[in-house]
C-alpha cells in the first residue's frame, strides 16, 4: 500500500469514527467530581473536549503515559491505584515517579488467583500503613440499632485506647549459661556468688565470680536509697567461703569499706583474695569488685583475717541455751521495724525478710532469721 493509499483509508476510518461518535461529549460533572488526566494530551481534560475526534486520536496517537504521570506528580500526587483484574501499569507508574525525582505509593486493586475481597482489603492495608488516609467503613461497616438499642450484626469499627496498653509479659527469662571452670584450668565451686577459684602458686587463694541482677535478681529486694547494694552478710559469708576453700578455721575480724553497688543492667566481677599465713596465725582477706566496662578499676569492699588451722588465735561465742541466758526481746513488732527501716531509706524485699526475733544482752545482740 503506497502513503496515498494509506492516508485515504485513515481518512475513512476518521470519518467513519466521527459519525458514530457525532454528539458524544464529556458532560459537566455533578456531585463529587474526580478531575481526568488524558493519556492523550498528557494534560487535564475540560468538559465538551471528550468528542469524536478525542477518541480518534486515542486510536491513532501514541499513549503519554509517562507525561501523565509526571504532570500528576507535579501537581502533588503522591497516591496511585491501578484499578484492573491484574496490575500491569503499578511498575510504569513506580518508573515514571522515579525519574522524576518524586515518591509516591502505587497499588493495585486485584490479582490473578487471588481472593477478590483479600487482596482489596490488602491494597487498602499497603496504602493505610503508608500514611495515606482510607475511609474503611464501606468495607468494614458500621453497627447501625433500632430504637431497643439491638444492632443488625454489622461489623463495628471500634477507636484504640489514647494510653498505653496495660499488659504483661510472660516469658520465661532463662539466666546466662555458666562455663565450667575447671576447662579454663581453675577449681568449680558450688556457690550461688563465687563460680571459681585459683590455688596460688606461692601460697593462697583467689576466689572469682560474676553478679547481676540479671543472675541474681534476688538481691533487687535490698536496695538503699533506691540503689541496690549486696547486703554486708553476703561480704561476709564471701569471707567465710574463702577460708573454708583455704582450710581456715573462721573469720576474726572483717571490717566493711566501700558498699557493693549493682548497676540495673550489667553486672560486676568479683574477687575474694586470701594470703598467706602470718606468723600470729593469721592471713589476710578481702573482698573487691569491679564492674564489666573495660576500664573500671577494682574497688575494695572488705578487709580483714582468717584464723589458720590448728591457730590459737580462734575465739568466739558459745552459745549453751537459745535464746542466750540474760537476753532480753528487742524487736516485738517486725512489720513495723521493717517500716521504720523503710522510712530512713532501707527498703528490704521479701527475700531480705527473714528476721524472726531479736535479742540483746550487753553489748551482744542475737537474732533468729529464717532463710
Amino acid at each position: 500500500m503506497d502513503y496515498a493509499s494509506h492516508t485515504a483509508q485513515v481518512e475513512q476510518i476518521r470519518a467513519e469514527l466521527a459519525e458514530a461518535l457525532d454528539g458524544l461529549t464529556l458532560a459537566a460533572p455533578q456531585g463529587r467530581a474526580v478531575p481526568l488526566l488524558s493519556t492523550v494530551t498528557g494534560q487535564w481534560v475540560s468538559p465538551g473536549e471528550m468528542d469524536g475526534g478525542y477518541w480518534f486520536r486515542n486510536l491513532r496517537q501514541p499513549v503519554r503515559f509517562a507525561e501523565a504521570v509526571d504532570a500528576l506528580a507535579a501537581d502533588g500526587y503522591g497516591v496511585f491505584v491501578e484499578v484492573s483484574a491484574h496490575p500491569v501499569l503499578t511498575v510504569g507508574v513506580e518508573e515514571a515517579v522515579e525519574a522524576a525525582g518524586g515518591q509516591a505509593v502505587v497499588t493495585g486493586t486485584l490479582r490473578r488467583e487471588q481472593d477478590t475481597l483479600g487482596q482489596v482489603l490488602t491494597s487498602l492495608a499497603q496504602m493505610h500503613v503508608n500514611g495515606v488516609t482510607v475511609d474503611w467503613k464501606p468495607a468494614l461497616g458500621v453497627v447501625a440499632t433500632d430504637d431497643s438499642g439491638a444492632a443488625d450484626g454489622r461489623m463495628s469499627m471500634l477507636d484504640l485506647p489514647t494510653y498505653a496498653f496495660q499488659r504483661e509479659r510472660y516469658w520465661l527469662d532463662a539466666p546466662p549459661a555458666a562455663t565450667d571452670a575447671t576447662g579454663l584450668g581453675l577449681e568449680a565451686l558450688e556457690h550461688s556468688l563465687l563460680g571459681a577459684a585459683v590455688p596460688l602458686a606461692d601460697q593462697g587463694h583467689v576466689l572469682t565470680g560474676r553478679i547481676s541482677l540479671e543472675t541474681h535478681p534476688w538481691l533487687a529486694d535490698h536496695r538503699v536509697f533506691g540503689s541496690v547494694l549486696v547486703p554486708p552478710a553476703a561480704l561476709v559469708e564471701l569471707a567465710l567461703t574463702a577460708a573454708n576453700r583455704a582450710g581456715c578455721e573462721g573469720i576474726q575480724e572483717l571490717t566493711l569499706e566501700d558498699p557493693l553497688a549493682l548497676p540495673e543492667r550489667g553486672g560486676v566481677q568479683l574477687q575474694v583474695v586470701v594470703g598467706e599465713v602470718d606468723q600470729g596465725g593469721l592471713c589476710s582477706v578481702y573482698v573487691q569488685s569491679r564492674l564489666e566496662a573495660a576500664d573500671a578499676g577494682w574497688v575494695r569492699h572488705a578487709t580483714g583475717s582468717l584464723v589458720a588451722e590448728g591457730s590459737a588465735a580462734g575465739g568466739g561465742v558459745v552459745l549453751e541455751q537459745w535464746p542466750p541466758v540474760g537476753a532480753e526481746v528487742v524487736v516485738a513488732d517486725l512489720d513495723a521495724f521493717y517500716e521504720r527501716f523503710s522510712e530512713r531509706g532501707f527498703d528490704y524485699g521479701p527475700a531480705f525478710r527473714g528476721l524472726e526475733a531479736v535479742w540483746r544482752r550487753g553489748e551482744e545482740v542475737f537474732a533468729e532469721v529464717r532463710l
